[in-house]
C-alpha cells in the first residue's frame, strides 16, 4: 500500500512518516497541495492522510478535487476541529475516516489497518484487493482476516500468481512441519470459500502438485 501524508507541521509529519515506515508501509510526505500534486503526477497512491488546515489550498478543497479524479483513493482526514458539523463536512468531502488531533501514530496505524483487509469483485469479475471500508453499489464485499490478506497478497505479487507451500507458510508465520502445512490448507480452504462466495469461479486457488498453490482469477491490487 502506497501512502502519502500531507501535513504542514514538520515535526508531526516526520513522526508519522517514521512510525508508519517502521510498520512496513511505503510512505511519502508533502507539506502543502503544490508538493502533493507534484508527487501525484509522478506516482499513484492508494491512501492519503490529509491535514484539514493547510497553507494555500485546504484539506476540504483537496479532498473534493481528488475524489472527483481518483475514485479509488482513500482519505484519512486529520484535524483539530472536533465539532459535529466539522466531522460531517469532512465525510461529505469523501473522507473515509476522520481523526481529531492530537492523533497518535498508533491510532493512525489502527485507522489504516481498518481500511485494509477487504476484497471487492466488480461486474467484470476482476477482483480488486482494496483499502476501503464501505460497500460499493453493484459490488460484493468480502471481509478477510489479516492472515488471509497476507496469503492473498503473497499470491497476487508472485510470478504467475503461484507460490510454493513453504513460501506461503513462511508468509503466514507457520512452521515448515506437517502440522504447519495442514494449518495452511485450512486457511486456503477458508480463503477459497470467501472468494467463491464473492463471485469468483471455483476453485479460485489451485493446489499444484509438488509445486505449491496458484491463484487462478484475474486480480488487480489497488
Amino acid at each position: 500500500m502506497k501512502i502519502m501524508i500531507v501535513e504542514d507541521h514538520e515535526s508531526l509529519r516526520e513522526t508519522m512518516v517514521e512510525y508508519l515506515a517502521k510498520q512496513g508501509y511505503s510512505i511519502i510526505s508533502a507539506c502543502n497541495a503544490d508538493e502533493m500534486d507534484e508527487l501525484l503526477s509522478k506516482d499513484e497512491f492508494q491512501l492519503l492522510i490529509l491535514d484539514l488546515q493547510l497553507p494555500g489550498e485546504d484539506g476540504i478543497s483537496i479532498a473534493k478535487r481528488l475524489k472527483n479524479s481518483k475514485k479509488n483513493l482513500r482519505i484519512i482526514m486529520l484535524t483539530a476541529r472536533s465539532g459535529e458539523l466539522d466531522v460531517l463536512e469532512g465525510y461529505k468531502t469523501g473522507a473515509d475516516i476522520y481523526l481529531t488531533k492530537p492523533a497518535t501514530p498508533e491510532l493512525l496505524a489502527a485507522a489504516i489497518e481498518r481500511l485494509s483487509s477487504r476484497v471487492v469483485v466488480n461486474e467484470s469479475n476482476v477482483i480488486q484487493f482494496e483499502i476501503q471500508s464501505m460497500t460499493l453499489q453493484g459490488q460484493s464485499l468480502v471481509h478477510l482476516t489479516k492472515l488471509e490478506s497476507v496469503i492473498l497478497k503473497g499470491l497476487l505479487e508472485a510470478s504467475g500468481q503461484m507460490l510454493p507451500h513453504t513460501r506461503l507458510m513462511d508468509l503466514a508465520g507457520m512452521d515448515s512441519t506437517p502440522r504447519g502445512k495442514a494449518n495452511l490448507e485450512v486457511q486456503l480452504t477458508r480463503l477459497r470459500k470467501k472468494l467463491v462466495s464473492a463471485g469468483v469461479p471455483a476453485p479460485a486457488i489451485k493446489a499444484i502438485r509438488y509445486r505449491g498453490y496458484q491463484l487462478l482469477s484475474n486480480i488487480s491490487m489497488i
